[in-house]
């Protein structure tokens, strides 16, 4: 006859089992984890990358526009009202963080308007042939000084 004792040895206890279990479930609860954050990563990185180029694109023309200016002007400091001896060209920060472009054309004012959502609020300063522009973001500001080539010449005069 077979002893009964070593028939138990082989067996798993249920305090094993439940250890086992307990690993088991913690382990899975950390891969669900860490699946669901590389899912959602590349997302994150596309919109971020994404409101990125809207900025560069924005600021590019804004670089472009105010380089050829003949007058410039900051009623206030979500406005920048640009004169480039063509139709004016005014910039606003709205209050839903769009940046807006508009031209007038045919002395209709606004007639012609683009826009692109920002991340940032920005502040627009002018000072003779020079704009500041202010981005500001989770409370840091980054600035950047923009200059009219016409005016720094004396064109102006």
């Amino acid at each position: 006859m077979k002893d009964v004792r070593s028939r138990n040895r082989r067996a798993f206890t249920i305090l094993e089992m439940m250890i086992a279990l307990s690993l088991l479930a913690v382990f899975s609860v950390v891969a669900v984890r860490v699946t669901n954050l590389c899912m959602r990563l590349p997302q994150k990185s596309a919109a971020s990358q994404s409101g990125v180029e809207r900025f560069d694109v924005a600021f590019s023309v804004l670089r472009q526009d105010v380089w050829a200016a003949q007058s410039l002007r900051c009623p206030d400091e979500q406005t920048l009202e640009i004169s480039a001896g063509g139709p004016a060209v005014v910039w606003h920060m709205g209050t839903d963080a769009s940046l807006s472009r508009s031209v007038a054309q045919s002395g209709r004012p606004g007639a012609s308007i683009r826009r692109w959502q920002c991340d940032q609020r920005i502040q627009f300063s002018a000072a003779g042939p020079t704009v500041l522009v202010t981005a500001l973001q989770d409370s840091q500001a980054t600035r950047a000084e923009l200059v009219s080539q016409f005016l720094l010449a004396g064109g102006d005069k």
